[in-house]
């Protein structure tokens, strides 16, 4: 098994196997990579058009019960720096968006143990009437957790309700390394890599798009 052999059979449209897939993980240079890619997306798309979109990353609370050790954001409960985000700091961080061409919104916080699912529907369904053009991609798989701890309640189950609420994606965080060897290290309060791979099951069994961070 060659690396260039490989690159090959995927540059002329074949599906490469997880074995191919490993072996290239373990063999194959950033730039060998970087210039296949390439070329298979001119297959697939105008070679003269690369597309992207404008987002924003907004943290609606710092309050959070995991206190991760790379983590400088968030602060405990009854903090002096603790902070929710109120609507109208929202609404204001959002129309700067759009003034630069803002399509999407990135909405992540900690932990917080107190705030219930009713607060989050309310917000995506506030969110969804006052700026419907724009996307919402809104808590990473370990904010649901946590909800499913406050609500004791399953991940489908909060998934479903918020993505009627007007949700339309999960972003990646929390997914660190999907190692738990490793995250028993830095993030010892944080779910486990299957527990998160589980919660990005249910989002796609809903038809909601997902990302992963590390």
């Amino acid at each position: 098994m060659k690396v260039d052999s490989i690159l090959k059979k995927a540059e002329n449209g074949e599906r490469i196997n997880f074995e191919e897939g490993v072996y290239l993980y373990q063999n194959a240079s950033l730039a060998q990579l970087g210039v296949t890619a390439n070329q298979i997306r001119t297959q697939k798309a105008d070679p003269e058009i690369v597309t992207y979109l404008v987002d924003r990353n907004i943290n609606y609370t710092n309050v959070c019960t995991t206190n991760c050790k790379f983590c400088n954001f968030y602060r405990p409960p009854g903090h002096e720096e603790a902070y929710i985000l109120s609507r109208e700091e929202l609404n204001q961080k959002i129309i700067e968006t759009k003034e630069i061409g803002g399509t999407r919104i990135l909405m992540q916080g900690g932990h917080h143990p107190d705030l219930p699912l009713t607060w989050y529907t309310d917000l995506l369904k506030w969110l969804r009437a006052t700026h419907p053009e724009i996307e919402l991609d809104c808590f990473s798989p370990s904010e649901i957790d946590n909800l499913c701890l406050v609500e004791g309640r399953n991940a489908f189950e909060i998934l479903e309700e918020l993505r009627d609420a007007g949700l339309r994606g999960l972003p990646g965080g929390g997914a660190e390394l999907l190692d738990d060897e490793i995250r028993s290290k830095v993030s010892p309060k944080k779910i486990s890599g299957v527990r998160w791979l589980e919660i990005m099951g249910a989002a796609h069994e809903l038809g909601l798009h997902t990302s992963c961070s590390m």
